[in-house]
């Protein structure tokens, strides 16, 4: 659910994801667990989690692959 929202999620609507599992729970997911996300949707939500695309799990799996941002 966390990471459907952030992909495809409006403003107000991963704002009540927040709120609802809290923004560290969030942020974890965001950062440590091996989602999917398009790359404008990762762009978007690296400031609202003070995170740099590099630090995540989505974008290194990407580079392992040779998918995306090189």
């Amino acid at each position: 659910m966390i990471e459907r929202l952030l992909d495809w999620g409006k403003d107000a609507e991963v704002d009540e994801l927040i709120r609802f599992y809290g923004f560290a729970k969030v942020k974890k997911v965001f950062t440590q667990d091996p989602i999917y996300l398009m790359e404008h949707s990762l762009d978007k939500a690296c400031p609202r989690f003070d995170a740099k695309k590099e630090d995540t799990v989505c974008y290194q799996q990407k580079v392992e692959r040779g998918i995306g941002w090189i």
